[in-house]
């Protein structure tokens, strides 16, 4: 797939919306910005580049339970500021994860706990710095 540029607009409110376009060459992501930005009242309030995507599958889940609607949400603290983040995994496997109503544990020995290892090791905050996870959720609507 072709490099990509994913520009964050946020409107009056303070609420963002994310738009992706695909580039022939990301050299150009500042010039397609700058021509974007008289269409839109809007604040470009972030750019990222991505200069190579994989496509990995089009397959769809056998599972029909298995919906975006529904994520686990991972809770994590910056180890510098202090601030709070988080991300959400969309379509979790609810059956391998150890759940009480809907939090999930996190050192449950299984698959949660590896991406606990994984996240803190080599996941940062957006200021760059090293994280701790602190909680994880299941939220969404219910299938």
């Amino acid at each position: 797939m072709p490099a990509k540029i994913n520009l964050q607009i946020r409107d009056n409110s303070g609420e963002t919306s994310n738009l992706g376009i695909y580039m022939g060459d990301i050299a150009n992501a500042l010039a397609m910005q700058t021509a974007l930005d008289p269409l839109t009242g809007g604040v470009i309030a972030s750019r990222s580049e991505v200069s190579s995507i994989s496509q990995l599958s089009g397959a769809n889940p056998v599972d029909q339970n298995q919906q975006r609607e529904m994520a686990l949400r991972v809770f994590y603290t910056d180890d510098v500021t202090g601030s709070l983040h988080f991300i959400s995994i969309p379509s979790p496997q609810l059956d391998a994860l150890t759940l009480a109503g809907d939090a999930v544990s996190l050192a449950d020995a299984g698959i949660m706990a590896a991406f606990v290892t994984e996240f803190e090791l080599h996941g940062v905050s957006p200021a760059g710095n090293a994280v701790t996870v602190t909680r994880a959720q299941i939220v969404g609507r219910a299938l």
